[in-house]
């Protein structure tokens, strides 16, 4: 018996490249570890939970700048988004790799604490994963709005609820 969010979701996922789906598993795998890493810091090494807050949202803003290394387009002959890497989302990536080599040095230059370094090294990778996952998945939508499809007009659970 398949019910009618099963098909809204196959609908979506048929609209969506294979690869690009596995990105944002992966993504989302990844900042699911980050936030396990970062309680567990926080809760064994008695971290005041700012410090990853702070993680969090500076990972989010640097995962805005990662979500450009795709150039999302719409592939009319598959009839699905894809996710193509341009000259500039290269830039981007190896910016990103040499940030990743000088970070902790930065951290700990910026927080004389060598646990709240861990935590806000940890949460600044699993906010950067979030924010990759978030703007991409804007990017998606933005792109099926352009090709005509859309899913806004789709009924959302609790519009059934007021449609009986």
């Amino acid at each position: 018996m398949i019910r009618n969010w099963q098909r809204r979701w196959a609908a979506r996922r048929a609209v969506v490249a294979r690869s690009l789906r596995v990105q944002v598993r992966i993504f989302l795998a990844v900042f699911a570890v980050m936030v396990a890493l970062v309680v567990a810091r926080i809760v064994r090494d008695d971290v005041s939970p700012l410090w990853a807050i702070g993680g969090f949202g500076t990972g989010i803003t640097i995962g805005f700048v990662l979500a450009r290394t795709k150039v999302l387009g719409w592939n009319p002959s598959e009839r699905v988004v894809v996710g193509t890497t341009d000259a500039v989302g290269i830039v981007i990536l190896v910016a990103y790799v040499a940030f990743l080599v000088v970070r902790n040095p930065i951290v700990s230059g910026l927080v004389d604490d060598t646990e709240a370094v861990g935590v806000v090294a940890l949460a600044m990778t699993g906010g950067a994963m979030l924010g990759r996952v978030y703007f991409t998945l804007r990017g998606i939508r933005r792109v099926l709005a352009a090709a005509g499809i859309g899913f806004a007009d789709m009924p959302r659970s609790r519009d059934r609820c007021t449609a009986a």
